[in-house]
């Protein structure tokens, strides 16, 4: 049976259900004065819904790093990938990328979203430190844009029904991972060094109510901004608490919530013996960073930067993802290059779900298809407040690979839910006298 024909049996069967009512309605109704000339009822035909095509705009805010920048070979790799998938399903719109540069300010960042927004983007992907959503979040939020973020973690940007979507966990969970390391090497005290910004600031409040529960000391904290370029006078502070730290305590660790700038801080802080005589612990501001162990290699294996990432599940399509981008790159791809690679799907496949290009309706679908999207990094479900719904995470340390050699090596998991710590490779803590 042709379309014609079962358009003209829908109307038919249309005409007739009307004409039933119609009749049923005439027997439990006064009887209608008669007309002259009676109408028989008629269904209009169905409208075709409108069909969206054309080039739809996505925004991609980067941050800017003083660390090689990751996503280049990602811009035309994965746009194509998109539109072939789109194509072959028979839509007729296709994704263009809109790339800008943030150049490490958050208030550049907000001058970026709205300069794409200007350029008809109601998506914007990237943005992937959290004082940059922050600043932008009003905006964004006022203006119905769909942010998905690869990046941004800090809790205090873990609010319910906004526009702001997460594809790394939150840090509430990464504060708890961490804490779980520090109670597995037997930590006893702690000074903080952290960007005092939204993300630096948050997982500080979660980690220091962590400790207080746990029972680890911190003796002292040092916060700077993170606009900052030389770090001497906070390196002397970090070096006063650390000495008066140990002599009340056996196990002092410094913990870091920090950037690449780290590689900075380090270079600074190799002029004091004290602060090379006890552990970094850092977190996924600066885990698997190249410039640490380019500028400040033989400093980060001193300290060792045992550092927590959320992990990628493993999967077949996560390994032919990390191989397809080392023979294009020439090196493997971080986290969250992985969770960009799988935002720019979710933004797609949102805008073809919805079947519009409007930011209210997008939102509405992006949980539900992150529900049912396997990508690289695994199964992207969300929790209430749009971020991610895994709580497992990798742990990597610098190491000494070869004599003058220094690269960041794995070290284990640790399964947040549980609270259990898999040590593959567990970095010697002797050295500190542990």
């Amino acid at each position: 049976m042709d379309n014609r024909v079962m358009a003209v049996l829908a109307i038919v069967l249309l005409v007739v259900g009307f004409a039933g009512g119609y009749f049923v309605g005439l027997q439990s109704a006064p009887t209608p004065e008669p007309t002259e000339e009676p109408t028989t009822p008629t269904t209009p035909p169905p409208a075709e819904e409108p069909k969206l095509t054309g080039t739809i705009p996505i925004g991609v805010v980067m941050i800017g790093s003083i660390a090689p920048r990751e996503l280049p070979p990602l811009e035309d790799w994965v746009e194509s990938e998109v539109n072939d998938y789109l194509a072959k399903l028979g839509y007729e719109f296709k994704i263009d990328l809109l790339y800008e540069n943030a150049e490490r300010s958050s208030d550049l960042a907000l001058e970026k979203v709205q300069l794409l927004h200007s350029q008809g983007a109601k998506i914007i992907l990237g943005m992937r430190w959290s004082s940059s959503i922050q600043k932008s979040y009003d905006y964004v939020n006022e203006n119905k844009i769909v942010v998905i973020s690869e990046g941004s973690t800090s809790p205090r940007l873990a609010i319910p029904n906004d526009y702001v979507f997460r594809l790394p966990p939150n840090d509430l969970k990464q504060s708890r991972a961490i804490m779980a390391i520090h109670q597995d090497i037997g930590t006893e005290a702690v000074v903080l060094l952290y960007r005092g910004d939204a993300w630096g600031d948050g997982l500080r409040d979660e980690f220091v109510k962590l400790a207080q529960d746990a029972g680890i000391a911190v003796v002292g904290e040092v916060r700077y901004s993170p606009e900052a370029t030389e770090f001497s006078g906070e390196v002397a502070t970090l070096a006063d608490y650390v000495s008066q730290a140990l002599q009340q305590y056996d196990r002092v660790a410094i913990q870091t919530f920090v950037f690449d700038e780290v590689a900075t801080i380090l270079q600074q802080a190799a002029d004091y013996d004290v602060l090379m005589s006890v552990p970094w612990i850092g977190s996924d501001g600066q885990v698997g960073v190249d410039v640490v162990v380019q500028d400040a290699g033989q400093q980060a294996f001193m300290t060792l930067q045992l550092s927590t990432i959320f992990a990628p599940a493993e999967s077949l399509k996560h390994q032919a993802f990390v191989e397809k981008y080392i023979e294009i790159a020439g090196f493997e791809p971080g986290t969250y290059t992985k969770a960009f690679y799988d935002s720019v799907w979710i933004a797609a496949l949102s805008i073809a779900h919805a079947g519009e290009y409007d930011g209210e309706r997008i939102k509405d679908i992006v949980p539900l298809v992150a529900e049912n999207f396997f990508g690289v990094t695994g199964w992207t479900k969300l929790d209430e407040a749009g971020d991610r719904e895994a709580a497992v995470y990798n742990m990597q340390f610098v190491a000494e690979t070869a004599p003058g050699k220094y690269e960041w090596v794995d070290a284990g998991k640790i399964d947040v839910l549980s609270g259990q710590i898999t040590w593959d490779n567990k970095p010697d803590f002797s050295r500190f006298g542990w």
